[in-house]
């Protein structure tokens, strides 16, 4: 009996027409897995190459500083160091599990902190002209400060707590 239309009628419509369109551009097998996963594997996907590209900001800052790249590094380097660490974490964290996170926090915390210790070499180094003098120490000091409080902050973040001391 086809009569008109009652709003929960026409609201299946739209939902069955575009579960049709999703299935023949994505195909069964990965629709199975349910419609949300998929926003979530490109979330985490995502962050860790935001991540990634972060901390190689971070990298490309203070070994262009130390004259060990042929040209010296922007003012987006400055930025993007920080920033795309940042957002790529909140990416992640917002995607993960809250059993997984606690790793990939202490992962990029420990990642941080390794590259704070790499300008921290590099400030060592440059100040007892065992390599060039550093062009801008600012640069170095950036990525120190930025790697100790990003760094111990991931690292301390998930720690259980153990009560009065």
């Amino acid at each position: 009996m086809s009569g008109p239309q009652t709003p929960d009628d026409r609201s299946e419509a739209p939902r069955a027409a575009s579960g049709r369109f999703a299935l023949s551009l994505v195909g069964q097998s990965r629709l199975r897995a349910g419609p949300g996963q998929r926003y979530h594997d490109a979330m985490l996907i995502a962050g860790a190459l935001l991540i990634v590209l972060g901390l190689g900001s971070g990298l490309l800052l203070a070994l262009g500083s130390l004259h060990a790249l042929p040209a010296l590094p922007g003012i987006s380097l400055w930025l993007l160091y920080p920033g795309l660490t940042v957002a790529g974490y909140l990416l992640v964290a917002l995607a993960a599990r809250l059993t997984n996170l606690a790793a990939f926090t202490r992962f990029a915390g420990g990642s941080m902190l390794a590259l704070a210790l790499v300008a921290a070499a590099g400030l060592v180094l440059s100040s007892t002209a065992i390599v060039p003098q550093a062009e801008s120490p600012l640069a170095l000091w950036f990525v120190l400060g930025v790697g100790l409080l990003l760094g111990t902050a991931g690292l301390t973040a998930h720690r259980p707590i153990a009560g009065p001391i």
